[in-house]
């Protein structure tokens, strides 16, 4: 809660500031290691540089005002929420470019294996940065199966509890 700037909106629940804080713990880890070499190919290939500034997706139920966006800068340590359906990128971040994380990670505990999929975009497409940060066809269709098991488990657990 201590890197939300002042005008940014803050959550009454304890378990929204906990996501973002792994989020950031996460990213963190990633540029630290990629500062190091990690993740990329040995001979001739030309990495281009990751900007200070992140998008990361928030759920707007758990925030005030719809935010469905912050801005994490990752050299200054900072986070601004962003307000409402359309956030307004380019006012919020310090830099021209943003990075956008689709998190394709798959697992649980010892076998949870971290897969990013990093998107660098200017500030002022506001519409395409939505559609990159929403854009996850892996995580509905995973969602949508565990809704499928969570409703299977429950009217089997009504029926024997009766």
């Amino acid at each position: 809660q201590r890197c939300l700037t002042e005008c940014s909106p803050a959550p009454d629940k304890f378990e929204a500031l906990h996501r973002l804080g792994l989020r950031i713990s996460v990213t963190l880890g990633v540029l630290d290691h990629l500062s190091k070499g990690w993740g990329t190919e040995p001979a001739n290939v030309d990495v281009l540089p990751l900007p200070p500034c992140w998008v990361i997706k928030l759920d707007s139920e758990d925030w005030p005002q719809q935010c469905r966006a912050a801005i994490f800068h990752s050299e200054e340590l900072w986070v601004r929420s962003l307000p409402g359906e359309a956030p307004d990128f380019e006012a919020a971040t310090t830099s021209g470019h943003l990075a956008i994380v689709r998190d394709r990670t798959i697992g649980i505990g010892k076998d949870r294996l971290l897969h990013w999929e990093m998107v660098v975009m200017e500030s002022c497409n506001s519409e395409d940065i939505l559609y990159e940060m929403d854009r996850d066809p892996a995580g509905n269709k995973k969602s949508s199966l565990t809704a499928e098991l969570n409703a299977t488990i429950s009217q089997r657990f009504a029926r024997n509890s009766v």
